[in-house]
């Protein structure tokens, strides 16, 4: 079974030793950023599909590194679901000529509402859900297929997040990591 003992390096660091994967940096102002979004054109492999299913609302200037973070799994069998309650041009522009995203606009009814509708949207055997505001480790979704394809009766998987603060021009200045306990 795949463990996450990359997370146990991170017991005893100091901020700034953290991998650039999870370092956020400071918000830039302009939050028109499709020009700079390094996404494949294509997230189509082997194994089960994976649709993530991203809700939007007033978030476009965190979405970037959400997207990203898909962007960057070493598993590539992914559907991208967005369901965009923002109206944020760019975001649907994105997913024009990137047939792995599906772009969804809908009036603002919640997060919950915006999932359900993802949900509905989503043609992948594996569901899961990223918010806006967060971004992932480059391995997260292929070590949870590994453990959901292991013939042990899991249904579910779930993981725990590490919680990184930044200020300031000079990048990371506080970090936060949350019980990472496996048991």
């Amino acid at each position: 079974m795949p463990r996450a003992d990359w997370i146990n390096g991170f017991e005893n660091i100091s901020p700034r030793e953290l991998p650039n994967q999870l370092i956020r940096y400071p918000k830039a102002s302009n939050t028109s950023k499709e020009n700079k979004l390094d996404l494949p054109d294509e997230m189509r492999g082997s194994g089960p599909l994976v649709s993530i299913i991203l809700p939007t609302y007033n978030d476009s200037e965190y979405i970037t590194e959400a997207l990203e973070t898909v962007g960057r799994q070493s598993y590539n069998n992914i559907e991208l679901v967005i369901v965009d309650q923002s109206n944020v041009h760019w975001i649907e522009n994105i997913s024009k000529n990137r047939k792995w995203i599906k772009y969804i606009q809908k009036e603002p009814a919640g997060a919950s509402v915006a999932r359900n509708e993802g949900l509905v949207a989503s043609t992948g055997e594996i569901i899961s859900f990223l918010d806006a505001d967060d971004y992932w480790h480059p391995e997260k979704i292929s070590n949870e297929v590994e453990i959901l394809r292991e013939d042990n009766g899991i249904n579910i998987v779930m993981s725990d997040f590490f919680k990184v603060k930044l200020y300031g021009d000079d990048g990371l200045s506080s970090y936060h990591e949350v019980d990472v306990s496996l048991g």
